[in-house]
């Protein structure tokens, strides 16, 4: 007998299936690809609101229909027929009197049932069997043939008819359901309507962010610097510490977060010169010289700017008796020069709060503290 799922069928199909994969997962990264681009990282207005959610919406829909329409029929049978073959199987021979084209689900997989007059009676009357055949599958037969038919699990497996059977993927398709439309098109609506509130939500206090790569820090400094900053008249600040010896975990916490949300960074400068190379927001060192009351030390770029102070440095032991509270605040590396400087591109260093913010911190540091 000739199987029913051929080699050159199952080829067929798995073509299918994976063209229909591929397409999905297209529309599917098209889908994030809109909320990343225009959402995240472009800068969402009114005008682009409507072609975000439309491209997102668009793009999940099609891929719902997609996975329901050619996806899952696919798969489901492609796994049913190569399982089954494996199972016990029985032979029924009989006359074929039609198809039942009324759609029923077994094992996961849209059936049609193939109706065989195999001369079974019951009570003087004769009744007619019904077996399984997936409705992926188009099997050309000929009412009132006879047929001889291999089924495992009532699934039809191999007929001796000549003809193959062939592929209509449309016909085993699952419903697309109009609930589930709905919510992917309420979720698009959501996800853009965040989006573009949490992008243009006003903000009633701006914060100065503080990142500190330190082997070990003392929290109960916090709140001293930060009422050093208030009293000079700055917004509230808010620490953030990295305790480790590490340079990747050091390394790792600067990319996630020290060079794209701080606005101070306290550090090694091995890491100012190897994460941000060397390079900050130019500071005054005039302004800075006048508030500390004395000519600090400075980290000068190529272009002869000051980039950053440096309050640390085992070459030159003078620079942590002009700080004598930075260690009542942090540990630093003895072999390793420390430093302070005000990000580039940071929203604080625009209108000069990132300098002035530094500033009022070194003068703290200035000072032992005992907390």
């Amino acid at each position: 007998m000739k199987p029913v799922y051929t080699p050159e069928l199952r080829r067929l199909l798995r073509r299918r299936l994976g063209l229909g994969a591929v397409l999905t997962a297209i529309l599917l990264l098209l889908a994030a690809g809109a909320v990343l681009s225009l959402g995240i990282l472009g800068d969402i207005t009114l005008q682009t609101l409507p072609a975000g959610f439309l491209l997102t919406a668009a793009s999940l829909l099609g891929a719902y229909a997609l996975l329901q329409t050619l996806v899952l029929p696919l798969l489901r049978t492609d796994r049913m027929l190569t399982e089954l073959p494996g199972r016990q199987s029985v032979s029924v021979c009989g006359v074929f009197r039609g198809w039942d084209r009324t759609i029923t689900i077994h094992g996961g997989v849209l059936m049609w049932k193939l109706r065989l007059d195999a001369g079974d009676m019951v009570r003087n009357e004769n009744v007619e069997r019904q077996l399984d055949l997936p409705a992926v599958l188009e099997l050309p037969l000929r009412e009132g043939t006879a047929l001889r038919l291999e089924c495992a699990g009532g699934v039809i497996l191999a007929t001796d008819q000549p003809r193959p059977a062939g592929l209509r993927p449309r016909a085993g398709a699952y419903r697309v359901s109009p609930l589930i439309c709905a919510a992917l098109l309420l979720g698009s609506a959501v996800l853009w309507g965040s989006i573009y509130g949490a992008a243009h939500m006003p903000k009633t206090e701006e914060q100065i962010d503080v990142a500190v790569c330190a082997p070990a820090h003392n929290e109960l400094m916090d709140e001293t610097l930060t009422e050093a900053a208030e009293a000079a008249g700055l917004s509230p600040l808010m620490f953030s510490y990295t305790n480790s010896l590490e340079s990747e975990t050091v390394s790792m916490y600067l990319a996630t977060y020290g060079v794209h949300d701080a606005d101070l960074l306290f550090l090694g400068e091995k890491y100012f010169t190897g994460v941000f190379d060397g390079e900050g927001e130019p500071l005054d060192t005039a302004s800075m010289e006048a508030a500390l009351g004395f000519a600090p030390r400075f980290l000068i770029n190529s272009a002869g700017e000051a980039m950053a102070v440096v309050l640390y440095d085992p070459a030159d032991p003078s620079c942590l008796e002009a700080f004598p509270g930075l260690p009542d605040w942090v540990a630093v590396e003895r072999s390793a020069a420390f430093v302070a400087f005000v990000r580039s591109r940071s929203p604080q260093a625009a209108d000069g709060m990132g300098q002035r913010a530094l500033e009022a911190l070194l003068i703290c540091l200035t000072e032992e503290h005992h907390p």
